[in-house]
């Protein structure tokens, strides 16, 4: 069985509801504006957490989001 991560829009955003943990750790990303930002970001979360699984980058429509219900 493989796994892997898929990356959605953010849940806690700079320019949205964003939370103290993600402040305090300086985890500071809007909500993104194209599809080109939520690869660069889902890269860099991918390298900052040392990931060793394949990340999906969901596109932009949230459809994945929406169907599943998903949750960072």
């Amino acid at each position: 069985m493989e796994f892997f991560i898929v990356y959605i829009q953010e849940a806690h955003p700079t320019d949205g509801r964003q939370s103290e943990k993600n402040i305090d750790e300086g985890i500071l990303y809007r909500q993104h504006r194209s599809f080109e930002e939520r690869i660069e970001v889902a890269q860099s979360c991918s390298l900052a957490l040392d990931l060793t699984i394949p990340v999906l980058v969901e596109e932009m429509s949230d459809t994945t989001d929406d169907a599943y219900g998903a949750a960072p």
